[in-house]
């Protein structure tokens, strides 16, 4: 129920590096406007100083604007630390997860795989109930998204295959971005 199909697995897989290339185009673009702020922040900063010097500004104006560069600059060394430690860090969490789905369809389809059923059912299952003499798990996420793809494909015509991959694909992806870009 948690499977991934070895086509879905793929495009995924694809779409995913090609997310990431976009991204990574958009972080050094990011940078490089982050980069130039910096350069503009250090010029009025050594403009601002020679105002002072040639006593073209009193004391309490250059302290001021000087500790307005300051804030500017910390603030903008902080967002491009942000985006050095934590930019496009999704990726590799998704590969894995795609990959554990990959296997779980891949298991689900074997006879006698009783080890390999309990080390996916530990990566995909957070909790187990034993109810009606029926054991239940509920799907860590975002295979709880997975479940639903495959219910959701196992009900659609082949015609819609590929809008149901990329529906949940987005969702599974936008899933990794938001708790590992924070």
């Amino acid at each position: 129920q948690v499977g991934l199909p070895d086509n879905w697995a793929s495009d995924w897989l694809r779409w995913a590096d090609e997310d990431y290339q976009a991204e990574q185009a958009t972080l050094a673009t990011e940078l490089s406007t982050i980069d130039k702020r910096l350069l503009e922040n250090e010029s009025k900063s050594g403009r601002l100083l020679d105002l002072y010097l040639d006593q073209s500004i009193s004391e309490t104006s250059y302290r001021q604007k000087q500790n307005e560069l300051f804030d500017d600059r910390t603030g903008l060394e902080e967002q491009k630390d942000r985006i050095k430690q934590h930019g496009s860090s999704w990726l590799g969490p998704f590969k894995e997860f795609v990959d554990c789905a990959l296997q779980a369809h891949k298991i689900a389809r074997k006879e006698n795989t009783n080890g390999d059923i309990k080390d996916i059912a530990k990566r995909v299952g957070s909790d187990y109930l034993l109810k009606n003499k029926k054991l239940q798990v509920e799907y860590k996420l975002p295979f709880t998204s997975l479940r639903a793809a495959g219910l959701a494909r196992a009900t659609a015509p082949d015609g819609e295959q590929n809008s149901i991959s990329v529906a949940y694909y987005r969702e599974v992806r936008t899933f990794f971005h938001a708790h590992l870009e924070k």
